[in-house]
C-alpha cells in the first residue's frame, strides 16, 4: 500500500499558510519529499532529523513527531551527513495514523521552532496532540 500524507485542514491557516505564502513552491515539494523520505528513508536537502517527541506523555501517546526542515535551503547539508545531524530551527509536525499504517497527517510547519516551541512549554504540543488524536479516531 502506498504511503499518503495530507495537510491538516484544522491547522492549515495558522501553521502552513503563512509560510507557504512566502514560499509557494514549498507546499507541493514538502509533501512530495516527505512521502519519498518515509517510503525510502533516503535523506534529502529539505528534510533532516526525524524524531518523535518524548515529552510530555500526552504527545508520546498521540504519536506526535517532528522532522527538521531546511527552509528555503538556508543550510548546507552534505550528502555524507547523517540525518541525525541535519538540524534546523524549522519543524514539520506530523503523526502517523495509529490504526492505518502509512497514512500521515502533516499538522504544522513551525518556524522559528525553538522560539515557538521552547523545551518545557507544552501548549503547542497539547494542541497538536488533540489534532493527532482526532486523526487517529477518523
Amino acid at each position: 500500500m502506498a504511503l499518503t500524507a495530507e495537510y491538516s485542514h484544522v491547522t492549515w491557516d495558522t501553521f502552513f499558510q503563512p509560510t507557504f505564502a512566502v514560499y509557494p513552491e514549498l507546499e507541493s515539494q514538502l509533501q512530495a519529499e516527505f512521502i519519498t523520505y518515509k517510503s525510502t528513508g533516503a535523506p534529502s536537502n529539505l528534510l533532516g532529523r526525524d524524531a518523535p517527541f518524548d515529552y510530555p506523555p500526552f504527545a508520546v501517546d498521540a504519536n506526535v513527531q517532528h522532522i527538521h526542515v531546511n527552509l528555503h535551503f538556508q543550510l548546507t547539508w552534505s550528502a555524507r551527513q547523517e540525518n541525525y545531524n541535519r538540524t534546523s530551527d524549522h519543524y514539520l509536525i506530523y503523526t502517523e495514523h495509529m490504526w492505518d499504517s502509512g497514512r500521515f497527517l502533516l499538522m504544522g510547519l513551525i518556524t522559528p521552532a525553538h522560539e515557538r516551541m521552547p523545551a518545557r512549554d507544552t501548549r503547542l504540543l497539547s494542541y497538536f496532540s488533540e489534532v493527532a488524536e482526532d486523526f487517529h479516531a477518523s
